[in-house]
């Protein structure tokens, strides 16, 4: 403090400070004046600790900024180089708080203590000296008590002003430090009086550009009404929101999404309005992620979805994409197939309703005016996306493609096993879409896309060797009897007339042997070829077996149109066939046989037509032949063959032989297949072929067939009880009657052999695929069953009857067994070898075993063995044979 401010001169502060000394027990000035500020202290001390009384309460000091007292006691040694005692500082600030207490200011407080201190003053000196000198006295005494009180009241407005100081310095570090911007504004005039430094990197403006402008100035133009009503809101009912709102960078004229709170609060006579700004975009961000990822997951869902119920690859590709558009919300989507590594063909896609503008974008960067020109384009840039991703590898170039993507789009590649097969591309409306959540999500659904496709894949190229030819393309002779099946129920509703028609090749078997299989094939081939030209778009046409097809011709008028086509039938033999250079001649045979004319049962309708067509071939061949009543005398030779089957059964003429089957990885005997045989009194052994079917088609077979299991669990019985150890399974096949005639038939199955007293586990079952599919539900529950109990079920035959892999996957069955009519053709036969590598790739995906029948070679052995094959039966190893030849084959057969 500047002592010269109150005109103190230094003979005064000397003064000032002899009453310090007399405070303290020492003198300073002469003793008259000592002795006279003694009794002034005296009187004074009274005076003060009466107006004091009560003034600083226990919970007044308590309340008092902390270091007050001790701040004010330095300042005043500071200006004396003396330290008043405490009690005397706050005396002194009591003083001080009653008076301001009571609205004076400093000015005032100074007036009433000269006042007071002249009034007491006056009364000691009165009574030592002389009213001149008393006066002198007082004057001198009056200024030092008034300084010294002066003093303490100016230090505590100093240390008042210090500590308002600080929490104004603390109030603005505090609001700079907050992470939301802070705007106060005046309620009267909606001006902006008060920001924090947030707001000021938040707007791009200074504090200076803000205060006094009006509020508006925060957000872009157009929020200014909702910005208007919100004040409006707080001002009424003290608070106001705005949940998403954009704040205005001036600075980058970029727009901050932000949530604006608004509250009112009162200050004297004055309202403001507090508003709080905080920035959204990250919470923005987030909600945008998870509703990203939410339609991921419905999109992860649906495709899997699809997948269970869609049964063709080409519908899995188009309901694909539609729901990637439809529950993804993506702009657009395609999937197009690497048919080789130099074109890529689209295949499925779909899009928004903003397809069409894509397009238009799309033509006008191309610069052309056909849509097809910008599928080529996706297709280029597909390619080129492709090549991109190719690397060298084992010397050979291989498509590795990952999953890549930009800003807007995503390509996605597909495989089948190992191979890509197909890249699916993804176009988003959002930028910035892809992170790596997403792309987890989407390699996971690519994934389930692909197991999907090879799945289908597989199950495909089973059902089409199931129904279709692979030599000629054509429908095989299980599905021409499906669809004459069908053409029998449509031509009994609508009274129509149809044909069945059989065409051998005549002398087949002469060509192969002559000029080789290969040969033979293309001959198939050729003549395949030309009686597709034949026939009309309404007629079915199928091979029907080796050399021979068939063929329906609906809505037949009269029998002269079908004279006429098959005429023309017949003309494809009246010209030399060139094929690999050799020029020969062929013949071919027709059977014809009318529905309803010949019969109205479709196995008699085809029975009709072999009929015709044996007899064309028994007349020299190269002939058409119609069917007719005197070639009934077939249909009696096989009612006398009926007939001697079941005197046969009477007469125990069949027996079981028995064929080894062998592991392919050890050469092990690890079962046997036990086969009927007829020892026919007179004929000796009746083949199988020729008496089975006729078997299956009468009642006889529920006998026959429960013959065989009971006979099968005895000879494994004999076997232990006779102590010849053979402890292998023995297979038995079950036809489709027994188990269509009979619901318990595997409830009896299993008694047969609890009764028997066998090991359950040492009997096997082999069904065919269509007798499976033909009681599926039956078969499932029935196999189930024997599981359960120890009996092991096959699928025989397997890949010439129908079978859906989904059924196949569900089926208690431990393995498939791969048809004879496969096995002939390897290894030399490439779509055999195809088929039987598919078969048992698809086994091993399936955990199933695999056993190959027919088997008659080292080559073919040997293909198998490279392929996996698990166990081998065939005249490789022995033929079937009798229960006794068997024994002694298994003790003397050696790996």
């Amino acid at each position: 403090m500047d002592m010269r401010a109150l005109e103190i001169s230094r003979q005064e502060i000397e003064q000032i400070s002899a009453l310090f000394d007399i405070q303290n027990g020492e003198s300073g000035v002469s003793g008259e004046l000592a002795r006279i500020a003694g009794r002034y202290r005296e009187r004074l001390a009274g005076l003060f600790a009466e107006q004091t009384k009560g003034l600083l309460s226990k919970k007044r000091r308590e309340e008092l900024p902390r270091g007050l007292t001790e701040s004010i006691g330095s300042y005043l040694a500071d200006i004396f180089e003396r330290r008043l005692d405490e009690e005397s500082v706050e005396n002194r600030i009591a003083v001080i708080y009653s008076l301001m207490d009571a609205g004076l200011n400093l000015e005032e407080v100074c007036s009433i203590f000269s006042s007071l201190f002249k009034a007491v003053t006056e009364a000691i000196l009165s009574e030592e000296y002389g009213k001149e000198k008393s006066a002198q006295l007082c004057t001198l005494l009056n200024r030092i008590q008034l300084l010294e009180l002066s003093i303490v009241a100016r230090g505590f407005e100093h240390e008042e002003s210090n500590r308002y100081r600080r929490l104004a310095q603390t109030y603005r570090t505090v609001l700079d430090a907050m992470h939301d911007g802070m705007v106060v504004i005046n309620a009267d005039t909606d001006k902006i009086v008060e920001v924090n430094r947030r707001i000021e990197n938040m707007t791009g403006l200074s504090r200076e550009e803000l205060l006094g402008s009006e509020v508006f100035i925060l957000h872009p133009p157009e929020f200014r009404k909702i910005v208007t009503r919100t004040l409006a809101e707080a001002k009424e009912r003290d608070f106001g929101l705005i949940p998403e709102i954009y704040l205005l960078n001036s600075k980058n004229d970029e727009y901050i999404p932000v949530e604006d709170t608004y509250s009112q609060y009162r200050l004297d006579e004055e309202r403001f309005i507090v508003k709080v700004v905080r920035d959204i975009t990250d919470r923005l961000s987030s909600q945008k992620k998870l509703s990203r990822l939410n339609r991921l997951y419905r999109v992860l869902s649906a495709v899997n979805e699809q997948i269970i119920r869609t049964t063709s690859k080409a519908e899995l590709y188009q309901n694909i994409c539609r729901i990637i558009v439809e529950e993804g919300g993506f702009k657009f989507a395609w999937i197009a197939e690497l048919k080789n590594e130099s074109e890529v063909e689209p295949v499925a896609y779909s899009d928004t309703s903003y397809f069409y503008e894509n397009i238009k974008e799309a033509l006008e960067v191309s610069g052309k005016s056909d849509i097809s020109e910008v599928v080529k384009q996706l297709k280029r840039d597909g390619y080129r996306k492709c090549r991109e991703c190719i690397s060298n590898g084992s010397g050979e170039e291989k498509l590795t493609i990952p999953i890549w993507h930009d800003r807007e789009k995503i390509g996605i590649p597909l495989h089948s096993g190992a191979e890509i097969r197909a890249i699916m591309k993804i176009y988003t409306i959002e930028a910035d879409f892809f992170g790596d959540e997403e792309i987890r999500l989407f390699k996971e659904i690519a994934d389930d896309i692909s197991y999907a496709v090879t799945t289908l894949e597989h199950k495909e190229r089973v059902e089409f060797l199931t129904n279709f030819d692979l030599l000629t393309r054509l429908p095989n002779r299980h599905l021409f009897k499906a669809r004459l099946d069908m053409a029998v129920q449509s031509a009994n509703y609508k009274k129509e007339v149809f044909a069945a028609v059989l065409v051998d090749i005549d002398q087949m078997r002469y060509i192969n042997d002559s000029y080789g299989f290969g040969f033979g094939d293309k001959l198939v081939m050729k003549v395949a070829r030309e009686l597709k030209t034949l026939i009309r778009p309404q007629d079915e046409l199928a091979r029907f077996g080796s050399d021979e097809f068939s063929i329906l011709f609906f809505d037949i008028k009269n029998r002269e149109q079908i004279v006429e086509l098959v005429k023309e039938i017949s003309a494809i033999s009246q010209h030399p066939v060139q094929i690999d250079g050799a020029e020969i001649y062929m013949s071919i045979s027709i059977g014809v046989a009318l529905f309803p004319k010949d019969s109205h049962l479709p196995d008699e309708i085809i029975a009709a037509a072999e009929a015709a067509l044996e007899r064309a071939k028994k007349q020299g061949g190269n002939c058409y032949v119609f069917y007719s009543e005197e070639m009934n005398s077939e249909v009696q030779s096989k009612i006398r063959l009926q007939n001697e089957l079941f005197k046969a059964y009477e007469n125990s003429e069949f027996e079981l032989y028995y064929q080894p089957q062998i592991s392919s990885g050890s050469k092990k005997i690890t079962g046997a297949e036990a086969l009927i045989r007829w020892n026919h009194p007179e004929r000796g052994l009746v083949s199988p072929g020729e008496f089975i079917p006729i078997l299956e088609e009468s009642s006889l077979i529920e006998r026959v067939g429960a013959w065989i299991i009971e006979e099968a669990c005895r000879q494994i019985k004999r076997w232990s009880e006779n102590g010849i150890n053979i402890p292998i399974s023995i297979a038995i096949n079950i036809s489709a009657k027994q188990i269509s005639r009979d619901s318990s038939f595997f409830e009896k199955l299993l008694d047969t052999v609890k009764n028997s007293g066998i090991d359950p586990s040492l009997l096997h079952l082999e069904i065919t695929e269509s007798v499976i599919m033909e009681s599926l539900p039956q078969m499932e529950r029935g196999l189930a069953l024997l599981k359960e109990h120890g009996i092991l079920s096959a699928i025989d035959d397997f890949g010439t009857g129908y079978s859906s892999l989904s059924y196949l996957k569900r089926l208690p069955v431990y393995a498939l067994k791969i048809d004879r009519s496969f096995i002939s053709g390897l290894p030399e036969n490439g779509e055999d070898a195809a088929i039987v590598d598919a078969i048992i790739a698809m086994a091993k995906r399936l955990e199933k075993e695999t056993i190959a029948e027919g088997v008659e070679s080292g080559e073919q052995l040997k293909f198998l063995e490279q392929h996996g094959c698990d166990t081998i039966q065939g005249y490789l190893f022995a033929k079937p044979m009798s229960s006794g030849d068997f024994e002694e084959f298994f003790k003397k057969y050696k790996v």
